[in-house]
């Protein structure tokens, strides 16, 4: 039953649902016809229906659209440039948040949002607005204003929607580790040329891994923040087959972390780990490390010693250079507006004039590889600290949880288990954004679900018991 202001009567509510879930199909059905005829505007046409018919039907909360969201995150791109990609990833983004602001406006519940941080992610987005006003390259402003946009409204919409079911927490954690293992396995495909790449690994006859994502960075960055995650399922499945698919689903996806050969996630991942500190979890920190080191030499040896050989080159790698280099430039484009910035996505439009500033640069990649210069350049003093003060916000409310389900003992294994896990993945999110831009499509939406959860994770203790259904 329709959960709006004005129910709707049971005779309706079902030939309402009927009528939607036929254009659903029927949107869906053109929509593959014309996209395999080559036809833009009944692609447009048909994905509008679409769109429009899973808006409705997730406003009414006759589909969850939230529950498919990790399923789509490592799909490629629908369309697009080398700028501009539109993947399932956002456009399913788009309908979670547009269904959730529809529900919102008439519905008269008020959802308990706790301990959202509302106004550091406010604050952030009016930054980012501000920013966008006095860019000077106002469409690429306009698409990453929008794609900001998108993610924050992820993050609260989801964040209401596992509050309102704290046993969503549970279920969507255990989707994105076996989303993550199947990742995993089609990764490894990759890499010894049974699927297809386009990053050959130097000498080998071997593929850097990249899925759907189109760079290997990226589908690093995407395991590395899932694999916190597949250790808690192997937590909660105790015993028997479940135990043994989903220690099967961890070895998967860190062999899929290893495909992509991205020394930046290999780091953040370990590094990310340490935050386990402050929540006390000392004992089970230790027992990553010594698990990472088994795998790391066990993997090494395999593959004949190119994941030691791969680090051992760091140094020597032209590369990692050209990485400091266009560090520099960011650093230039922040000396020159430092206060609001050159508008968000204007450090690839920029490169041009501030890249030969830099005489070593000859790699004119459109990103710092670093989301903290990232957003100084593009967002200058106002962006930054904004994004920290959200970060740091963000990370505060998980610690909390985390550091609450350690010191309790009345609080369960799983749960204990699902919060620390959470907050080592926002950790290596927060480390992993040293190396790369965390908020590509795809890999920005998990970082938000691992944050709503988090959050909803921390929020659940403090709603009434008629909350918790």
């Amino acid at each position: 039953m329709s959960d709006l202001s004005s129910p709707i009567p049971a005779r309706a509510d079902v030939w309402a649902s009927t009528i939607l879930l036929l254009v659903f199909g029927c949107s869906l059905a053109v929509l593959v016809q014309a996209g395999l005829a080559g036809n833009p505007a009944l692609v447009l046409v048909s994905g509008g229906a679409l769109a429009a018919a899973l808006v409705v039907l997730a406003s009414a909360d006759w589909l969850d659209p939230l529950a498919a969201l990790p399923f789509v995150l490592p799909l490629p791109a629908l369309a697009g440039t080398g700028t501009l990609r539109v993947t399932p990833a956002i456009l399913l983004t788009g309908v979670i948040v547009a269904a959730w602001l529809l529900r919102e406006s008439r519905s008269r519940r008020l959802i308990p949002r706790g301990s959202i941080p509302v106004a550091p992610i406010a604050t952030f987005l009016c930054a980012a607005f501000l920013s966008s006003i006095f860019a000077r390259h106002h469409a690429s402003a306009v698409r990453e204003f929008t794609n900001i946009a998108l993610l924050l409204g992820l993050l609260v919409a989801a964040t209401a929607y596992a509050v309102e079911r704290p046993l969503r927490v549970r279920s969507m954690v255990l989707t994105v580790s076996a989303v993550s293992a199947v990742s995993g396995l089609a990764a490894v495909l990759q890499m010894f040329g049974l699927l297809a790449g386009e990053f050959p690994f130097n000498d080998t006859g071997w593929n850097r891994a990249t899925l759907g994502f189109g760079w290997p960075n990226e589908l690093g960055t995407f395991f590395a923040v899932s694999i916190p995650v597949c250790g808690h399922a192997c937590v909660a499945a105790r015993r028997g087959l479940p135990r043994f698919l989903a220690a099967t689903g961890m070895c998967v996806s860190v062999l899929g972390l290893i495909a992509t050969f991205s020394r930046g996630s290999w780091i953040a991942l370990m590094a990310g780990s340490l935050i386990l500190l402050l929540a006390g979890e000392h004992r089970f920190l230790i027992r990553i490390w010594t698990v990472a080191v088994v795998l790391l030499l066990m993997s090494d040896a395999i593959l004949g010693g190119a994941i030691l050989g791969r680090i051992a080159d760091t140094a020597a790698d032209p590369l990692v250079g050209q990485r400091a280099a266009l560090m520099m430039v960011a650093l230039l484009v922040f000396r020159e507006n430092p206060i609001i910035g050159i508008g968000p996505g204007g450090f690839a439009e920029s490169l041009d004039s501030f890249g030969p500033q830099v005489g070593w640069l000859f790699n004119y990649v459109g990103t710092a590889h670093n989301a903290y210069l990232d957003i100084a350049a593009e967002m200058g003093l106002i962006g930054l600290i904004s994004f920290l003060v959200f970060i740091a916000s963000v990370g505060r409310i998980l610690l909390r949880g985390a550091r609450r389900a350690t010191a309790e003992t009345g609080i369960a294994l799983e749960e204990r288990s699902i919060r620390r896990a959470l907050l080592w993945s926002f950790g290596t999110v927060c480390m992993v954004s040293f190396t790369v831009w965390p908020f590509a499509h795809g890999v920005g939406q998990l970082v938000m679900l691992i944050a709503a959860l988090g959050i909803a994770s921390e929020q659940s203790e403090s709603l009434p018991s008629n909350a918790r259904q």
